[in-house]
Parts: structure tokens; sequence; C-alpha cells
């Protein structure tokens, strides 16, 4: 799925005056880690275990940048690992690499953020010789639109916007739809379907924030067990709460903990078995680290860049 951090650079900008300003040209790297503990399957697979944990890595630079406008060229890449108990096969290594390509526009009463990512979505081993292995399914492209028009109100906007994206556990286009609100400057909220977040600056350092998204996907695995392929579909939802700190002018640490629910996995075991079941609930922790302006990467999709402090609040 792709993202634009886009609410909050659009939530900044609350007055004519400051949605003039220059895009100008940035550049950021991000990395990040998530661990989730053990989670019992539900149902007919109850007594069976997930675990998994995430590896981040993504890097932009704006280019072409102007007074009102910017295009952002983009890496993304995410490794997913599950690993299982009493489930018949090995556990599965799950990769996502994205080349994200985004434009920005920034004018007196509206904003657009667009942007197109393809890349793949698969099993390691395709991933590691795909020009070799790879097929059509396991290649992706997400993609999403959205505008923001400032109301009469300075400090509140109006969102809506258009996505197409893994976020619910397969490809699907959505709607967006809702505010994005800047009570006080340090201050930004996005109150939105299907994702919200909440941020607050407690000083030029510092700050924290919270956000409520879909973090499903579906990858293409080439199973060398059972010399087949499937697609493994995983749905879920999480809350997440975030503290960053700036530890040098251009590098930052963000501290994360979360729960996820509504868990859902569909995949084939080693016995040719089909798991279609739900998973308990799970808290999870997280940590990576930001050099430049680079954004908070949110799972199972691309970040692209924004303009230079839009990605925090200002104080």
């Amino acid at each position: 799925m792709l993202l634009l951090p886009l609410p909050l650079a659009a939530s900044g900008d609350v007055t004519s005056e400051e949605t003039t300003q220059s895009v100008g040209g940035s550049r950021g790297v991000a990395l990040a880690y998530a661990a989730f503990a053990a989670a019992e399957f539900e149902g007919a697979e109850a007594g069976r275990e997930a675990s998994s944990a995430e590896s981040r890595l993504s890097a932009n630079l704006s280019f072409a940048a102007s007074r009102s406008r910017a295009f952002t060229l983009g890496f993304d890449y995410q490794y997913t690992r599950f690993e299982y108990d009493r489930i018949a096969g090995r556990d599965r290594d799950l990769h996502r690499m994205q080349i994200p390509l985004g434009f920005t526009w920034r004018g007196p009463a509206w904003n657009v953020d667009a942007a197109i990512a393809p890349g793949l979505s698969t099993s390691s081993n395709v991933f590691n010789s795909f020009w070799r292995d790879g097929i059509g399914h396991d290649v992706i492209v997400t993609g999403r639109i959205e505008g923001s028009y400032r109301s009469a109100a300075d400090r509140l906007r109006w969102l809506t916007g258009l996505a197409h994206d893994r976020a619910f556990g397969e490809p699907r286009l959505y709607p967006i739809l809702g505010v994005l609100y800047s009570p006080r400057p340090a201050l930004s909220m996005r109150l939105a379907l299907p994702e919200s977040e909440l941020r607050y600056a407690a000083s030029d350092r510092q700050y924290v924030s919270a956000r409520l998204y879909p973090a499903g996907h579906r990858w293409h695995v080439a199973s060398e067990e059972l010399g087949d392929n499937f697609d493994y579909r995983v749905e879920a939802l999480r809350l997440e709460g975030n503290w960053s700190y700036r530890l040098l002018e251009a590098v930052w640490i963000d501290v994360s903990a979360g729960y996820e629910f509504r868990r859902h996995h569909r995949f084939i075991d080693d016995r040719r078995q089909l798991i279609d079941a739900d998973l308990d609930d799970e808290l999870f922790a997280a940590i990576g680290f930001r050099f430049g302006s680079a954004p908070i990467p949110w799972s199972h999709r691309p970040a692209l860049q924004v303009p230079a402090g839009a990605d925090r609040p200002a104080r």
C-alpha cells in the first residue's frame, strides 16, 4: 500500500500565505524494526501460534522542486518474517520492495499529493532470483491521490482522495474522506477513513503521535515444498503510539508501541491444507531511526517525502 504522509503537510498549511511558501527540495532515509509476540490462531486452528517481525528501509529524494510543486523519487523495502508453532511447514520470509514516484502541489486553496509505486511482493526464493524465477503475480503497483481544500476556518481542511493498494489484504480501490485540523501550531490531526493520525510537538526536539490504520498485505509465495504457488494474505488494524526525539540536527529516533487487532491470515501449509483463520490480538513494539527529513514509515506501504518540516508539527 502507498501512504503519503501528506496529512500533516496539509494540516500545517493553515493560511493562504503558508500554502504559497516554497515546497522546496528534501531528502531522507528511515530504518525501522517491529516485533510481535506469539499469538494463537482461533477456530479450527486453535492451539497453533504465529509470531512476526518487520524490518524497514526507505529513502526519498525530492527533485524538480519549485515554489509550489515537487517530484519525489523513493525506495521502500520491508522484510516480514512469520514464525509458526505446531503448523506443518517452514517459517515464511516475505519481501515487499517498491520504487514510489510522487508529486506534490501546493496552491492558495488546494493541496494535492499523488504517487504511484511499482515493485515486488513475494517470497524469499523468488525475491532473491526474480529475473530467473519471477512471474507476473510477484509484481505489484499501488497508487494514491489526495487533495485537501482550505475551508473558511483557517485551521481546517477538507480531505478527499482515492487509493489502490493491499492495505485490506488484497488489491482494492477505495475512497479517502476526512478532515485535516490544526487547532494550534504544535498540534496536527488527520481524522479520516481509513487512516487517522494525531501529532503533538512538546518542543522543537520531540513530539508524540498516535495513528490508526489498516495494516494488511498480500504476497505471492512460490513454495518449493509444495512445488506450487499461493497467495499469503494478512488482514489487520493497528493502533500505534510513537515518541520521536531529535538526537542531532538531522537525526531522529522513533520509539513505538501498539496494538494490532482484527487479525486474519490465509495461506497454504506444507500438507496442502488451507489455513484461513483469525489470529488473537497482540501488542507490538518498534524502534527506528530517521536521517534528514524522512517521514515515519507505516507498515506495508511506501513512505514518500514531504516538504521539509511537514512530517512533524512545528511548535
